[in-house]
């Protein structure tokens, strides 16, 4: 019983470890989001970025990596809608957005909703546009 559990406990120990690290990896791969007050779209405010997005949609993963990168640069204001949310997902469908990943901005006082996936130049295109 004593070999079982002292051959056991340092694989435990290892695996917890290892899945620390892959967390605190991953978690850093993602922008820090800001609440939009209420989920109120009439709250975002010029040069804002809302992100409608799903932790299990590949392409919103991938996204996350450009939404951080361009954070980094530029200290935008990210909100985050979840696309899991059922409330949030009619809100969403309100301003007829339907995918993920999708950002919406407001320029000149209107919301522009851009769909998919971007790189980082095509988001910064969008965004100065």
């Amino acid at each position: 019983m004593k070999s079982v559990i002292s051959r056991i406990l340092p694989a435990i120990v290892i695996m917890l470890f290892v899945g620390f690290i892959a967390y605190i990896h991953l978690s850093g791969l993602r922008p820090s989001f800001s609440v939009l007050q209420e989920n109120n779209i009439s709250n975002l405010k010029t040069g804002e970025v809302l992100y409608f997005g799903s932790s299990g949609c590949g392409a919103c993963q991938e996204f996350n990596k450009v939404l951080k990168e361009y954070q980094d640069e530029t200290h935008a204001k990210i909100y985050y809608w979840d696309a899991t949310d059922m409330k949030i997902v009619r809100k969403a469908a309100e301003i007829k957005i339907y995918n993920t990943p999708t950002i919406v901005m407001r320029k000149r006082g209107k919301l522009v909703i851009s769909q998919g996936y971007k790189n980082l130049k095509e988001l910064e295109t969008f965004v100065e546009s």
